[in-house]
């Protein structure tokens, strides 16, 4: 188990493999969701209704 957040979604991606799905329960959603898409912490998070890109 890891106990910092930040630490624990890192650690998930770099485990996981093309084809595996990687669920993440965050509570710190903009930055972890800055993690995951790789978009820099100084950079606005893009929201519902923002004119983002769906996940595919």
């Amino acid at each position: 188990m890891i106990p910092d957040e930040a630490e624990a979604v890192d650690a998930a991606l770099e485990a996981a493999e093309e084809g595996d799905l990687v669920l993440i329960f965050g509570d710190q959603i903009d930055r972890t969701w800055r993690q995951i898409t790789g978009t820099g912490i100084d950079e606005p998070a893009v929201g519902a209704g923002q004119g983002g890109e769906p996940v595919t």
